[in-house]
């Protein structure tokens, strides 16, 4: 395979009027969007090419579909708000909320919430569902099959207003409140969960099954296994925590680590971080680990082939890796979401930091020094090259497998977090730019 970096132009950018936080890139890193701002009217770029003007462009809505085809948006137009998708505008509504809109896993589909009044509702495919009180935020999602539809909705029974969980137009048991962000299908599409409080008790919903009660569930949870036949979750009763995993519960913590417990690829294997008595150690398999002053930001994880953990404990002033319980070297920091396997689970790699420099570490081997290494970056090719994003003085440039390529100015990112995408036949794609150019950029890795 050529190892050749072709740049296409695909655009050029006023950085006069241009607002960078709004930048947006699409999942396989050929199409980047952002909002400018000219005259006090707001206009949306998408590949070049600027949207007619606009009152006022909702933050945070700008959103690529999975397949990256399509592109929408909501805009202020007349004092109403409106979504636009792929340039088509469609009804005016009082309200979008944040967070929508979103498209099904196959980009096939569509939906957002909105409110007219004091009606809210969930508008799918250009049809608007029934009327509620409210949606809940951040609870709108699509199933991994794309057929089905949930969120969460606010109504009045017996003249109090209680909280349900609504599937494809079906209405589930009222709560006192749904947990944010807790409304999940499994991976199959069959199974449904979420947090739900009663008289203030908190307990997770499995296809309408109430479990244990506790006095809180951690955001975010449960989580389904692979296989969707397994969940996990972490309850609190008074300040101490718990990790329920099927009908297993752990002994109590004092704190349990934030998006965990987790379970392994072939959903065999589960772990989870907590503290007792100020130390911080990995469970796996309900066994303890060793304990340490803290644990990484990055959570813990099991290689691909549900094989190997690896995690980031601190202590004395330095981060480490730990890799199948053995200590690698210590360093004064290590980069949040670089610590990685290889597709065949045969390599690991992370970046650290020693003093001001920042490098890159695989199988224990450290890479050239550079200035920083961009957030999330660090990736294995499908044939187990290091990838990642290096910064320099005002300049960003990929590195594969230790060969530094082409310097820009900038290098696509959403909030910070660097995004590449490997094509099919294993080339490397991302966004960058060079002077005003916006340029879509591929890299040929042997």
């Amino acid at each position: 395979m050529s190892t050749a970096t072709t740049e296409k132009i695909v655009g050029e950018i006023d950085f006069d009027s241009w607002m960078p936080d709004t930048m947006v890139v699409s999942a396989n890193c050929g199409r980047l969007a952002y909002v400018v701002r000219k005259w006090n009217k707001f206009h949306v770029v998408v590949d070049g090419r600027e949207s007619q003007s606009y009152d006022g462009i909702t933050e945070g809505s700008l959103a690529f579909s999975p397949d990256s085809q399509h592109f929408a948006y909501i805009i202020l137009k007349n004092d109403k708000f409106v979504v636009v998708r792929d340039g088509n505008e469609g009804e005016s509504f009082d309200g979008v909320m944040p967070g929508t809109p979103i498209f099904s896993p196959d980009s096939t589909r569509f939906a957002y919430a909105a409110k007219r009044g004091e009606q809210y509702f969930v508008v799918l495919d250009d049809l608007i569902l029934n009327p509620y009180r409210g949606v809940g935020k951040g609870t709108l999602s699509f199933s991994p099959d794309s057929k089905r539809i949930a969120y969460e909705a606010k109504k009045m029974k017996w003249f109090q207003q209680k909280q349900c969980v609504v599937v494809d137009s079906v209405e589930g048991n009222c709560y006192d409140g749904i947990g944010a962000t807790s409304v999940r299908f499994s991976p199959d599409s069959r199974r449904i969960a979420y947090a739900a409080t009663r008289s203030g008790k908190w307990f997770v919903v499995i296809d309408s099954d109430e479990k244990i009660q506790y006095d809180g569930i951690a955001d975010g949870f449960p989580v389904f296994s692979p296989n969707s036949k397994r969940i996990a979750y972490s309850g609190r009763t008074g300040k101490q925590w718990e990790v329920v995993v099927d009908a297993s519960v752990s002994p109590r913590f004092d704190f349990t680590m934030e998006e965990t417990p987790c379970f392994s690829l072939d959903s065999n294997r589960f772990l989870y971080g907590a503290q007792a008595n100020n130390k911080w150690f990995v469970v796996a398999d309900g066994v303890h680990g060793k304990q340490y002053e803290g644990l990484g930001e990055t959570v813990p994880l099991f290689s691909p082939n549900s094989q190997h953990i690896a995690h980031i404990a601190k202590g004395r002033g330095n981060s480490f890796v730990v890799l199948d319980g053995t200590e690698q070297q210590p360093y004064d920091g290590i980069g949040r979401w670089s610590l990685i396997f290889s597709a065949d689970s045969c390599h690991h790699a992370y970046n650290a930091r020693v003093a001001d420099s920042w490098f890159a570490v695989i199988d224990g081997r450290e890479g050239k020094k550079h200035k920083g290494i961009g957030a999330g970056s660090t990736v294995f090719s499908p044939y187990s090259k290091l990838v990642y994003i290096a910064i320099e003085v005002n300049k960003a440039f990929c590195v594969i497998d230790g060969e530094e390529r082409y310097r820009y100015d900038l290098i696509g990112n959403m909030k910070g977090r660097f995004m590449l995408h490997f094509e099919d036949s294993g080339k490397l794609q991302y966004m960058a730019i060079r002077g005003r150019s916006l340029l879509s950029v591929v890299e040929g890795i042997e």
